[in-house]
Order: C-alpha cells, then sequence, then structure tokens
C-alpha cells in the first residue's frame, strides 16, 4: 500500500512539473491587428525572427488579425489575454465617440490584463482619443515603421519584445532611414531605387533600356509598395511599356503633390513625362491637382482590387466593392485622374510556414495592356501633326426618328459647328464643304441618323444619297475577332449571328450582298455620326421579356469601323447623355468583357457635358472612359405672367379693391376668377377643387373666400418668380449680356454676396474654355478639375470648361443637409396628418439619384434616415462614420417604415449601408407602434406560409433598398410607355418596373432578385417622395422623372389598387426648402415653360432643336399619363393643344414647325392623338380631327418621321385614318397619298404591319393577366395564401434544413471567407509541454506496474 501511495504521488508530480515550468515560463502573446497590405510584411518579419531567433520560436506566440478576419465576424475578446498588441491605427478603424470600428472594450479590457497596446501609421486626428484609452504611443518604435522596409519592420516587432517583455538576448538594429521619394526600376531580380532623376536617367542609359527621342512615361505609385515588396504590377506596368517604345520608371512616395512637384518637373517647371499612370491620389489633397496642372499629360487612374481575387471580380456585376468607390474613383477624380482600369487584386492565402493568411496584389495582364495602350493613344494625340489626327464626333438619334436629335439642353449641330471651326483654326483637316450648322443639319436628316427596323424604306432611302459608309459583314467578322469571346457570346444569343440581323442592315438588289449601314458624315479627317440605338425598340420580344440586352452588331459595327475601317485618335461623344456609358457590365471597375470596354478599348474618349448633371457624368467618366469638358446650362430668365395668368392677377386685385366698396361687384370678380381658375385648370395645381363649386349669388358663408384668394395670389406670385431656360446653350458660346444678366440675377437671389462683375466674368470665361480645354484634350493634355453642380445653387461650379468631379461621398448627409431632411420630414408629416385625421403614415417609398444627391448633399437620404428615427455620427472633419437610434422620447412619434427603390448604390455604397444598417437597428426595438418591425414581422410570415425557411424569410423581409441588379441600366419603363402600339393595358409599366427594381440590397445581400419580396415590401405605401435640387431640370422636360417617381407609382397602384401619393421634395432654392406635391410642381412648370409665349420664342432662336424640345415635353407628359394618370387631366391636354395647334398666342408656330422640324410638329401632333385613341383624353370630335389632319398633312409634305409612334404604332395609324375617313374632312386622294408613304416607309400594308403587332399586343394581354394566387389577384380577392405554394413548397422545403442551420452572412459579400481560426499555435507553446507531461505519465504507470510485478 505504501509503495502504491509512493508511484501516485510520483506520478502527480511528473504529470504536475510541466505545466509548472509552462506556468512560470508562459509564452509571450504577441498580437498584430492590421490592414490586409500589411500582412505580408508581418509574416515576413516573423519567418525572419524565427530563422535569426530560433528560441523565439517556443517563446513568443505570435497572432495575426486583419481587416477581412474583422468583417468575417472575428471575436474581439480574443485579444483580451495578449501582451503586446500591435495596431495598425489606418488599416483598422477603433470604435471611439465619433466612428464605429474595432471593439474598444476588449481593447480597454486588454490594457487591464497588462496589454502594451502599441499603434503603427497615422490615426487621422484621433491621436488623442487613443491615447486617453491608453495606447503607447512610443515614438521610437514607431519610427521604426515610418523608416519602412522589412528589415526595419522586423526590428520594429523585435523592439517591444526586448523594452516590454525582457528578453534580454534581443538586440534590434536601430531604425535605417530609407528613401521615402525617390525613382525605381527593377534590373534583373534587382530593386535598383534613385534619388534624382538624373541618377536614374544615367543608370538607365548604362543598362541600356533607354530610347533616343521616345517619350517618358511615369507609374507613380506608394513608397510602401516597393518598401514591402508588393510592386509586381509596377515592374509588369514598366516592361510593357518598355517594349511599346517609351522610356519609363516608377516614382514613388508621399505626399503624392510633393511626389509630382519634385520628381516629374525639371529645375525649370517643365515635365519630365508625357503620361503618367498613377496608383497615388487615394487621399484629399487639393494641392495635387495644381501640381499636376504643371505636369499637364493626362493620368490614368490604376486601380488594385481590394477583398476579390481576379476571378471573383471579373465575373462580378458588381465590380468595385460599394466601399472603394470613394478613395478609389471620387477622390482620384478630384486630382483629375481618368479612364480608371484595373490593373492589380489582392488575394488571399495561408502561409505554410506560419498558418497565417497573407493577402498579396497581383497583376492582370490583360488590364494591364489596356492601361498601357490607353496612356500611349494619349501620347499619340502629343505627337501627331493635328492636319493628321483623325477625330469621330458622335451626336445622339434615339429613339430613332427624324426629330430626336439633339442633347440635354445644348444646341448640338450649332456645337459641333463651334468645334470644327476651332479646329480648324488649330490645323485640323475638317474638309473644304462649308461649315453651318445649317448644313451639318442638312446632312445628318440626309444620310446621319438612325433608322428604326421597322422602316426599311428609310434606310434604303439613306443608303441611295451615296455618303453613308457600308462595311461589307466579312469585314465586321474580321474585326470582332478582336473581341472578348464572351462578349460576343452574349451578342450573338441575344441578337443572332450577323447575317440574320436586321438592325440598320442594307441588302444591294443588284448584287444581293447584305451590307452594316453607318450613317457617316465625312469631313476631311472628321467623321460625324449618330451613336446607334440601343435596341430594345428594335426587339419587341426582348423590351418586354429579356431581363438585360447586349448591344446589337450594328452598334458595335460603328465602333469598330471608328477603330478598324476609320482609324479614329479620338472620338468625341457630344453632349449629355449617350448610351454606351449605360450599356450592360460592372457598376465600376469594369473588365475587358464588359461592353463599354470592349467596345470602346484604349481610344481617347472626351465628351461635352452639362454642369448640372455631375452624377450621370461620373457614370460617362468611370464606365465610359470619358474626360469630361462640362458646358453652361442654358440662360435663364423670369417667365413672368402672360395672358390669362396676367388677367387673373388682375382680376385678384380688383376683387381685394372691390371688397371694401362693393359686395355686389365683389361677389361679380369672384364669379369670374373661379371661371379663369376653370379655364385654365389651376385648381388642380393649388387644391382648392372642393372651393369652387358655389353659389356666389349667396349672401352667406362659402368656402371661397378671402383666404382661398390669397392663397391663388400666392401662387401667382411664385410663378412669376420662377426662371426658366431661356432656349439651349451652344458650347463654346457665350450668351448675350441681357440674358448673362438675367441668368447672374437667378444666382444671386440663392446666393447674394458673389459680384455681377465676377459671375459675367465667370460665364464668359467658361464659354472660352469650353473650346480651349476640347482643344487640349484632343493635344492629349490634362485637363483641370472643378466642382459641378446647379450653377444658380452653387456658383463655384463657374467656369465651366473642366473636367467636374463631385464631393467626397463619405460626407454624405453633410451636418446642414440633415437639419434641412430634419426640418422637411416634419414638414411632410405635419402636411399628411392634417389630412388623415393626425395619422402618421405607416410606409412611405424613395427615389434617390446620384445626381440629386450630389446636388442637395444628402437631404433625401437624411429624411429616409430621420423617418426611422436614426442620426448620423460625424467625426471633426464633416466625415459620417456611423450611425445611431434617437431614443423614443426624443423622436416623439412612432418610427416610420421606409423603401429605398432606386438607390444609387454603386455611386454611394457607404450611404447604401448606413441607410440598411438603421433598418436592421431599428427592427430590433421593441416599441408597440414600430411600423418597421411590424411590417417585417407580417412579411417574414407569408413568406413563411409560402414555404420559406424562417432564417431566410427574416433575412428578405427584412431588406428595404431596391435598385436593379449591378451593372444593368435598363429600366424600360420610357420606352414601353413610347411603344403605345404594342400594349393595351397600361399594367404592362407597372410588370416592368417590378421586374427590373426588384433586386434587393442590404441585410447581407447585395443585388439579389426577389420579385416577391419587393411586392410585398412595397405594398401598403402611402407616399412616394422624390427630390428635385436643380432650377434647370423638371418634371417634363425629362423621362427620367416620370420612368422613376412614376414607375414607382404605377407598381404600387397596381399592388394595392390606388395610387399613392406623390411629392417631391423641393430645394431649388436652398434658402426655402419645402415639400411639393407632384400636381402642383408639374402645374408650375407647365405653365411657367412649356405653355408660355416666352419660352417657346426661346426655343424658337433655336431652330430645329428648339422644335424638339417641344415635341419632347409633350412625350414626356405622356409618360406621366400613362405611369401616374392623375397626374395629366383633361385640362393640361387641351391647354397644350391650344397653344401648339391652335397656336392661341398668334406665335407663328405652324410656320416654325414647318420651316425648321415639322418632325416635331408631326410627333406632337401625333401623340396627342395617340392620347385619345387609348382613352386618357376624351376632346371634342374637332380637336380629334383636327389633330388627325394636322398629322397627315406633315406626313404628306415632309415625309413620315419614322419614329416608333409614327412609323411602327399600326394601330394609331388606323385610328388615324378611320377619323380621317370622316365625310368631307379630306379628299380621298390625299389619304391615299398618305397611304403610299406610310408604306414606302415602312416597306408593308397597314394591314400587315398591324396584324404583326396585334400578334405582341396579345402577347403582352396574356402575359399581364394576374396569376393565380398572386399578389395581384389577392388584392382582388382577399386571398392570403399563393396557391402556387404546393408546388413550390417541395422545392424550398429541400434546403430548408440546410439554410436553418447556417448563420445568416452580415456583409456586402456573401461568400466564404477563410480565417486564421485554422491555425493551429499550440505547435508554438504548449505542445511540447503537453507531450513531455504525456510521456512523463507513461514512466509513471510503467514503474507503477514494474515495481507492482517485481514486489
Amino acid at each position: 500500500m505504501k509503495r502504491c501511495v509512493i508511484v501516485i504521488l510520483f506520478t502527480v508530480f511528473v504529470l504536475y512539473l510541466p505545466f509548472s515550468l509552462a506556468e512560470e515560463t508562459k509564452p509571450v502573446k504577441y498580437t498584430f491587428l492590421v490592414g490586409n497590405y500589411l500582412t505580408p510584411t508581418v509574416v515576413k518579419a516573423i519567418k525572419s525572427i524565427w530563422t535569426k531567433y530560433p528560441s523565439l520560436k517556443n517563446r513568443i506566440n505570435f497572432e495575426l488579425i486583419s481587416k477581412t478576419d474583422l468583417d468575417a465576424n472575428f471575436n474581439p475578446h480574443e485579444i483580451e489575454d495578449s501582451d503586446i498588441i500591435v495596431i495598425d491605427i489606418m488599416g483598422i478603424r477603433i470604435s471611439t465617440s465619433t466612428q464605429t470600428g474595432f471593439d474598444r472594450e476588449a481593447i480597454r479590457k486588454a490594457i487591464s490584463n497588462g496589454a502594451r497596446i502599441l499603434p503603427i501609421n497615422n490615426s487621422a486626428g484621433l491621436d488623442k482619443e487613443y491615447i486617453e484609452l491608453g495606447f503607447t504611443y512610443d515614438e521610437e518604435f514607431r519610427s521604426y515603421f515610418d523608416c519602412g522596409g522589412i528589415e526595419n519592420f522586423q526590428n520594429m516587432v523585435l523592439f517591444p519584445l526586448a523594452k516590454y517583455a525582457n528578453i534580454s538576448e534581443i538586440k534590434p538594429a536601430s531604425p535605417m532611414k530609407r528613401l521615402k521619394n525617390g525613382y525605381y526600376h527593377r534590373h534583373i531580380s534587382q530593386e535598383m531605387y534613385f534619388e534624382t532623376f538624373e541618377e536614374y536617367e544615367s543608370w538607365y542609359k548604362k543598362s541600356g533600356y533607354f530610347k533616343e527621342n521616345a517619350a517618358w512615361v511615369a507609374v507613380l505609385t506608394y513608397a510602401s509598395f516597393c518598401e514591402q515588396i508588393q510592386n509586381e504590377a509596377e515592374d509588369d506596368i514598366i516592361r510593357s511599356l518598355e517594349e511599346l517604345g517609351f522610356n519609363a520608371f516608377v516614382a514613388f512616395g508621399y505626399p503624392e503633390a510633393s511626389v509630382v512637384e519634385k520628381l516629374l518637373l525639371d529645375s525649370k517647371g517643365n515635365s519630365r513625362v508625357s503620361g503618367l499612370l498613377s496608383f497615388l491620389f487615394r487621399f484629399s489633397d487639393f494641392k495635387t491637382t495644381t501640381a499636376l496642372e504643371k505636369c499637364g499629360v493626362p493620368v490614368i487612374n490604376l486601380i488594385t482590387v481590394y477583398g476579390k481575387d481576379g476571378k471573383t471580380w471579373e465575373h462580378d456585376p458588381e465590380g468595385l466593392s460599394s466601399l472603394e468607390v470613394s478613395w478609389q474613383l471620387a477622390i482620384p477624380e478630384i486630382a483629375g485622374l481618368i479612364q480608371p482600369t484595373v490593373v492589380s487584386y489582392r488575394i488571399r492565402e495561408r502561409d505554410d510556414e506560419t498558418g497565417f493568411f497573407i493577402e498579396q496584389r497581383k497583376p492582370i495582364p490583360e488590364r494591364i495592356n489596356r492601361a498601357v495602350n490607353r496612356i500611349k493613344a494619349w501620347i499619340n494625340l502629343q505627337r501627331k501633326n493635328n492636319s493628321d489626327k483623325k477625330v469621330a464626333i458622335f451626336y445622339w438619334n434615339y429613339p430613332p426618328g427624324k426629330q430626336h436629335i439633339g442633347a440635354s439642353y445644348l444646341n448640338v449641330f450649332a456645337s459641333i459647328n463651334n468645334v470644327l471651326k476651332k479646329m480648324k483654326e488649330e490645323g485640323y483637316d475638317v474638309g473644304n464643304e462649308a461649315i453651318n450648322p445649317e448644313t451639318l443639319l442638312e446632312n445628318s436628316l440626309r444620310y446621319g441618323r438612325n433608322v428604326g427596323n421597322w422602316a426599311p424604306g428609310e434606310l434604303d432611302e439613306m443608303v441611295s444619297n451615296g455618303k453613308c459608309v457600308l462595311v461589307p459583314l466579312e469585314d465586321y467578322q474580321k474585326w470582332i475577332r478582336n473581341l472578348p469571346a464572351d462578349f460576343m457570346k452574349d451578342v450573338n444569343k441575344d441578337w443572332r449571328p450577323v447575317e440574320e440581323s436586321n438592325v440598320m442592315m442594307w441588302t444591294d438588289p443588284k448584287q444581293k450582298k447584305k451590307y452594316m449601314v453607318i450613317p457617316a458624315i465625312r469631313r476631311g479627317n472628321v467623321v460625324i455620326l449618330p451613336q446607334p440605338v440601343r435596341g430594345w425598340l428594335q426587339d419587341m420580344e426582348a423590351l418586354y421579356h429579356s431581363k438585360d440586352l447586349s448591344p446589337h452588331h450594328q452598334y458595335l459595327g460603328a465602333y469598330l469601323w471608328l477603330k478598324y475601317g476609320f482609324g479614329a485618335d479620338a472620338v468625341i461623344h457630344f453632349g449629355t447623355h449617350g448610351t454606351h456609358e449605360w450599356l450592360p457590365g460592372k457598376s465600376n471597375g469594369l473588365s475587358g468583357d464588359d461592353p463599354p470596354e470592349a467596345l470602346i478599348q484604349d481610344l481617347p474618349v472626351i465628351y461635352p457635358y452639362i454642369v448640372d448633371d455631375v452624377g450621370e457624368g461620373l457614370v460617362a467618366k468611370r464606365r465610359g472612359s470619358a474626360v469630361v469638358i462640362d458646358h453652361m446650362i442654358p440662360p435663364l430668365k423670369k417667365g413672368g405672367l402672360y395672358h390669362e395668368y396676367a388677367e387673373l392677377e388682375e382680376l385678384i386685385g380688383d376683387h381685394d379693391r372691390a371688397l371694401e366698396q362693393d359686395a355686389a361687384l365683389a361677389r361679380q370678380y369672384m364669379e369670374n376668377i373661379i371661371k379663369k381658375i376653370k379655364e385654365l385648370g389651376l385648381e388642380k395645381d393649388i387644391e382648392i377643387s372642393e372651393y369652387l363649386d358655389i353659389d356666389t349669388q349667396s349672401d352667406g358663408q362659402h368656402k371661397f373666400d378671402h383666404e382661398v384668394i390669397h392663397e391663388i395670389g400666392e401662387y401667382l406670385q411664385e410663378l412669376k418668380q420662377l426662371n426658366m431656360p431661356y432656349g439651349l446653350h451652344t458650347f463654346g458660346h457665350a450668351p448675350d449680356e441681357s440674358l448673362r444678366l438675367s441668368t447672374i440675377q437667378a444666382i444671386k437671389e440663392v446666393v447674394k454676396d458673389i459680384p455681377d462683375s465676377e459671375l459675367d466674368k465667370n460665364i464668359q470665361e467658361g464659354a472660352k474654355r469650353e473650346l480651349s480645354n476640347m482643344i487640349k484634350s484632343m493635344n492629349g493634355q490634362y485637363i483641370p478639375t472643378g466642382t459641378g453642380n446647379d450653377p444658380v445653387r452653387n456658383p463655384s461650379s463657374l467656369p465651366t470648361g473642366k473636367n467636374f468631379y463631385a464631393f467626397n461621398p463619405d460626407k454624405i448627409p453633410k451636418k446642414e443637409a440633415w437639419q434641412v431632411g430634419v426640418k422637411l420630414t416634419q414638414e411632410l408629416l405635419d402636411n399628411y396628418r392634417a389630412k388623415n385625421n393626425g395619422k402618421y403614415p405607416e410606409k412611405l417609398s424613395f427615389v434617390i439619384w446620384g445626381t440629386e444627391t450630389i446636388r442637395h448633399e444628402g437631404v433625401l437620404e437624411s429624411q429616409i434616415l430621420y423617418l426611422l428615427g436614426v442620426e448620423p455620427i460625424w467625426n471633426e472633419w464633416g466625415k459620417v462614420t456611423g450611425i445611431k437610434v434617437i431614443p423614443k422620447e426624443k423622436l416623439g412619434r412612432p418610427r416610420i417604415d421606409i423603401v429605398v427603390s432606386s438607390a444609387a448604390e454603386e455611386m454611394f455604397g457607404q450611404l447604401t449601408q448606413y441607410i440598411d444598417q438603421a433598418v436592421q437597428m431599428v427592427k430590433i426595438l421593441d416599441e408597440k407602434d414600430n411600423q418597421v418591425q411590424q411590417h417585417i414581422k407580417e412579411v417574414t410570415e407569408k413568406l413563411i406560409q409560402k414555404g420559406w425557411p424562417r432564417k431566410k424569410a427574416e433575412q428578405y423581409a427584412a431588406i428595404r433598398i431596391f435598385d436593379e441588379a449591378p451593372g444593368r441600366y435598363d429600366l424600360n419603363v420610357s420606352r414601353i410607355v413610347s411603344a403605345s402600339g404594342s400594349w393595351e393595358n397600361d399594367s404592362v409599366v407597372a410588370d416592368e418596373y417590378l421586374k427590373r427594381m426588384s433586386y434587393g440590397y442590404g441585410n447581407g445581400l447585395w443585388g439579389e432578385p426577389m420579385e416577391d419580396v419587393y411586392k410585398m415590401v412595397l405594398s401598403g405605401t402611402r407616399m412616394v417622395v422624390h427630390s428635385r435640387s436643380t432650377n434647370l431640370y423638371g418634371t417634363v422636360d425629362n423621362d427620367d422623372f416620370f420612368m422613376y417617381a412614376g414607375g414607382l407609382t404605377a407598381a404600387i397602384r397596381e399592388l394595392d389598387g390606388k395610387s399613392p401619393e406623390l411629392v417631391v421634395t423641393n430645394m431649388m432654392n436652398p434658402a426655402k426648402p419645402e415639400m411639393t406635391p407632384i400636381d402642383r410642381m408639374m402645374g408650375m412648370e407647365l405653365r411657367s415653360r412649356y405653355w408660355n409665349p416666352e419660352w417657346i420664342e426661346g426655343m424658337k432662336k433655336e431652330g430645329f432643336e428648339g422644335a424638339n424640345k417641344m415635341a419632347e415635353f409633350i412625350e414626356n407628359m405622356w409618360g406621366w399619363q400613362v405611369t401616374v394618370p392623375e397626374t395629366i387631366d383633361a385640362a393640361r391636354w387641351e391647354q397644350t393643344f391650344e397653344v401648339y395647334v391652335e397656336d392661341k398666342y398668334g406665335l407663328d408656330l405652324k410656320e416654325f414647325f414647318s420651316k425648321k422640324n415639322p418632325y416635331a410638329y408631326q410627333a406632337v401632333t401625333a401623340r396627342m392623338l395617340e392620347t385619345i385613341r387609348k382613352g386618357y383624353w376624351q376632346p371634342t370630335e374637332k380637336v380629334k380631327q383636327t389633330l388627325a389632319k394636322e398629322y397627315m398633312t406633315t406626313v404628306i409634305e415632309h415625309g413620315v418621321a419614322c419614329c416608333v409612334q409614327t412609323c411602327n404604332n399600326p394601330a394609331f395609324q388606323q385610328y388615324a385614318t378611320d377619323i380621317l375617313n370622316t365625310p368631307g374632312l379630306v379628299n380621298p386622294d390625299t389619304l391615299i397619298q398618305y397611304a403610299e408613304v406610310l408604306k414606302t416607309a415602312t416597306g408593308k400594308l397597314l394591314n400587315e404591319r398591324k396584324a404583326e403587332m396585334d400578334r405582341i399586343v396579345l402577347a403582352q394581354a396574356s402575359m399581364s393577366k394576374p396569376v393565380p394566387g398572386s399578389i395581384e389577384q389577392r388584392k382582388d380577392t382577399g386571398q392570403t395564401q399563393d396557391k402556387g405554394k404546393i408546388g413550390k413548397a417541395d422545392e424550398w422545403k429541400l434546403e430548408n434544413d440546410a439554410f436553418e442551420n447556417t448563420e445568416i452572412v452580415k456583409g456586402l459579400e456573401m461568400e466564404e471567407v477563410k480565417t486564421n481560426e485554422s491555425k493551429i499555435t499550440l505547435n508554438q507553446s504548449n505542445m511540447p509541454w503537453v507531450v513531455i507531461a504525456v510521456v512523463l505519465g507513461c514512466i509513471g504507470f510503467f514503474v507503477y506496474g514494474w515495481t507492482r510485478k517485481r514486489f
């Protein structure tokens, strides 16, 4: 027994001994918390330390935690037992009072446990807070990092082990200073660094790289990439440049302005280089713009994709993550960088020796070639004689139709005329034909326009003029071999092989050979042509059924002909805006397979763009590779009160005076006022219909009192003061003095502290700069930058002629915008409650446009956040760093549910995420009147009833942000509305909207299709809110407003059976923001502009394109009529008819249209007549007959316009013919003549075309019938459960078990993220002691057994 006790005691002692020793020599836990870019450096340092100090491998327990690990739900409390923590305070954000980030409580706990927190890098001004938190700012330690390089970093890692862990054998070397700004070149696998250009040039020549008379090109990068040996991409770019015949170097350093001035300019201030490719300029520093302007050469924006490997990025429709847009695109644009090109990516790989994951930069050879060829093309423009340069000028002619030629508020032909004259002055070969707008227009109409495939006769006539370019199909097939195979596969899938194409294809009747028609106008070395149409209207089946559509063969052919047939050196996309930049593909950070990239390739693109449309201009820059030259808006002028409105104002004055003198006379004036209001339809604008039906003879009290009359008077005063665009802008031309003064007056009503003389100087200077910078861009020079915006609200956008940019999106919403948003939200809610017995709305839906957000700086987004009861957190520089819930007591009302439909997430991704985060924060607040929580629960239960697993249902039900699929810009509402002959029921518009806009963003998903969920979430919307912050663009001068706000309203009406209220957050005057009902805003616009003789006179001066603007607004009225019928009543059509057809103001409009643009008048009369045919307007027979006769007369006298309405709507043509057959209305021979014109244009008889279109109409009718059990049917039947549930249930149940056991991913991308959790640290410290303990334990049992046996 005694022996047994001894043996047991011995065994326990042996087993305890290793743990006792382990406790005494516990390894130091050394944790790195760093940005992904530092992970390779950390791993290299650790491996070097293990090599130099092998004993440390068991004494130091290194941990590496990267930004990717944190994003993958790393538990921050795992650092609490660390002894030393090195934090990269630039790569890792720490939560503070002004920003969210890594859990500071975990840091506090670690410090209380004895950890030493050592920060490296720069904190952007948060050092004081970090010191208060307990960070140790050891300057000697930090100096190692500041000096840079692998060796310094290794010694930095060793330094705290010696100083704070007291490991005596460690002797870190002192920091070695490295070159922070200099030149670099890899030579035979060796990195060569030089401080001066003279040293570099001398070495470059001796090493055999230098080429005599070759241009120098620099690649700009950060010193850290060189220090960390993360510069493979730079090496490959230099190698490619040298292979193309350039002299090249890498210039590195920081700050960026210093790099440019010290390394790129010689002692005389002249540029050493002809072009730049840059990874720099990712930080806001306005000094860089000045430095680059001195350098004066183009700068290509080189991009490394972060967070995605090459294959993921290549196939991801988002491209760059939404969080990268700010510093990869927006900030470089401020510096003037152009043509953003992805050339490398970061890849996450496991290091076998350490077990840590590292992220390294990898070059993308194909994209490097694209970037290098782009700078080569710009340098070609510098070196080539102007007389030899070939320039292509695109103008816009879409949808097809003779009247549809123009750009947004720009007189295109007058503008091209100015550019051609300037080019001629500069020595360009622009041909010998006279240069004038009339000739350019005539040539365009005869042989330079797009022709729809519904008008083969028109194409025959255009080709017969002998000026069009006819491309043999074999040439086209040879050219497309240069295009990506996957891209061509998509094109052939959507449009079939080119031999079967019918878009702008012509067959020679003699040779029976098919050609592709390029309707180009040649003038010397300049070619002028319409950008090809997108193609949706050429394929009605695709219009209604396809989710996206590749560009058609002739679209490709036009761009390929420019490059391989014509040999263009540069392309000018003339005016706002084309379709190239809106083709399918990634949202940002495009690859070679994306259609915009595949087509433009390396061609320099120059894009005159209106200064007031920055948001869409940024798309042209980011997706269309454009250098923007912004141009002025048209001059502004007071519309004033005219004719009936002046009479009404006078009547109100007479009434007010009569009140004190003669009650009977006052009643008479009141009766006349009411009569005039009804004639003008003003009751719709002012919402006073209920006050008009009164007995004016009664002496009793009535509702139409002085207060109502006062309201009418205020309306007239507001109408009188509204500014209207007077005509169009001509590129490079300043308006005359009187129009400049009226524009200046409009600006000073908003911004009062700018002298008139300064504004006048800026307007005139802008006109000069528009042309001079156009020429500079064609000479391959740098274009200075500046902010763009509405010049009335932001005069700093003047002078024009610059490569505009927006502000830093991280600052949205600005504090001032938040304050305005809160005020307007309160106004909105007060107005709603006043109409609804004090009730709050349960749900509001919003339309966000990037362009509008840039204008109002986040007011609309502030309204969304405030409705939810959440507010932003700003840091001291005004950057939004997070959001927080407003306590219910402070909010003082229920939290109101919101839906965002159109979110500008590709431009303001961080803001989109904040809105989503706000929804997720609010949904968990247990407040009895929390509408967000309540609605999410309701949708969740509906989805579960449909067979969804609960977790998936909860995730999808909480999504409140919807838009088109990433990289898709194909909302076809306006096209379908325009193609009114292809549908009978306007529900097809709602169907289109719901189909396209039903991709969810948020709650762990990004661009996920979910149409059923979208319908459930959208249903119950009480109000649709859009914004208007521009003094130029309104509700009916463009199709976007009705397409998005109107389309959303139509979708809700389709779901709920009733249109929601539609209001506009009106910030035209930032000093007087208000919530304006759509009826009032649209009514004021119609009266101050389109029915106003002054506006019409301004447009008449613009000739052809002014007439086009008149036709455009009527087409957009039609868009509102279909999407929100309540907005356009009979009075609005009647007044339009009286002004434009009956010419009630005596403006000689018929003569004007006949001389300048009869096709616009034809479109006007055709659209009004179609409105009647479709049953939206029921005027008198006389009106119908007048419209039909006017329409027919223009067709006979001038030919048919052949837009989709006049040539591809046989039902309309039959309707017009039926009216014209009214006995005595027209001569039968005239009808025959009319029919012959149409047959010649379309190539078919009316009954043939009608039969073809009827088949399409029937197809749409069958599609639009409610599916049994759908939401559309339930709204009528009261059903609550999908009858198709049983069929889908089994399918869903198959994934139920797996989904129930899967965590919902929080963040942007739902992808597997490898973390360091698999790294086993036991082998570095504890494993040897465990092995020893086991061995000793075995020995103990052996001794016990041996002893027992022996004794």
